[in-house]
């Protein structure tokens, strides 16, 4: 067994060592990590199947709200598709009379 050297099984022995002991930490300050990721916006941290545990600002938009946002995104859409069709009009215009 050449590639059982010693090394190598030093190796992995003290890999599972430092992960059984990280999740040992883990498992201990679970609900202090939680609330760290939660104020970096990490949802779902502690475990729970609320997919709004973290984000209740985005549970109380109106649909009012959340319609006038898609109608602003649309006009922002067209104005886009709009410079893009005159850019590619311009392009075809100077590479016509070149």
């Amino acid at each position: 067994m050449a590639f059982l050297d010693r090394n190598l099984l030093i190796g992995f022995g003290a890999g599972v060592l430092v992960g059984l002991v990280g999740y040992k930490l883990y498992n201990s300050h679970k609900d202090e990590i939680g609330a760290k990721l939660q104020q970096f916006g990490v949802c779902g941290a502690n475990g729970g199947d609320d997919a709004c545990a973290c984000q209740d600002d985005a549970c109380d938009i109106s649909v009012e709200d959340l319609e006038a946002q898609k109608e602003r995104l649309e006009d922002l859409i067209a104005e886009q598709k709009q410079k893009q069709q005159a850019a590619a009009v311009a392009a075809n215009e100077s590479g016509a009379q070149a």
